[in-house]
């Protein structure tokens, strides 16, 4: 959705703008909608219901949660006040129902991704730019809390944790010498994002972001 985004943003193409619209209520008719939040509890929809993976509980919260970013782009273009009310019942769920973050910004610990420290950027990007954009201080800070969570981890080089895969994505682009805008957005645009989300809303998160922006220089 964000490449789409992107190439309508580049375009203005009509037939873009239907995709991204049939795109954002598909989202919103499989989600499980529970009034005041939403959420999608499963890693696959098989066009008719939720296959059951993981096993016996819901997937973790990150995985619906990337959604967020997009979905406030594309509500940024449309305006539509039932995409909005879809974002707020999405944010409900990551930061008031789900235990999946801690109160300090800890991230769920468990086997395989569970944890993924890449994707849980995707999601707080997109909470803290819904902050920022509807003056909601409380969601930039709960995002900053996680930011500084990931930053104090990453700096510590704890064991069995990986730094998101934005690093290797642009140390890969460095490689290739390409560094254009097209592959920049997908290598890193949750963490600049989600910087410049906080430090727009008077948070600074440069110094506990640092070791993003250390590989430009590399």
């Amino acid at each position: 959705m964000l490449g789409l985004l992107a190439w309508y943003k580049e375009t203005n193409s009509p037939e873009l703008y239907r995709l991204l619209e049939r795109h954002a209520d598909g989202l919103m008719r499989v989600a499980v909608d529970h009034g005041d939040y939403a959420y999608f509890p499963k890693y696959e929809y098989d066009g008719k219901e939720f296959v059951d993976d993981p096993k016996g509980k819901d997937a973790p919260v990150w995985y619906g949660g990337r959604l967020i970013l997009p979905l406030v782009e594309y509500w940024q273009i449309s305006q539509r006040a039932e995409v909005k009310s879809f974002i707020e019942k999405l944010i409900r769920y990551c930061t008031e129902v789900s235990h999946f973050i801690k109160a300090d910004g800890e991230v769920e610990r468990g086997e395989g991704w569970w944890g993924h420290l890449h994707s849980t950027m995707d999601m707080t990007a997109g909470i803290a730019e819904f902050g920022r954009l509807t003056n909601r201080p409380e969601l930039v800070a709960w995002a900053k809390r996680i930011y500084d969570w990931i930053g104090a981890l990453t700096r510590r080089a704890t064991g069995g944790w990986r730094m998101s895969r934005a690093v290797i994505f642009v140390r890969l682009a460095a490689s290739l010498r390409a560094f254009d805008s097209a592959w920049l957005s997908i290598a890193l645009a949750q963490p600049i994002r989600l910087v410049k989300s906080t430090a727009i809303s008077g948070i600074n998160c440069w110094k506990t972001s640092s070791w993003t922006f250390l590989f430009w220089a590399r």
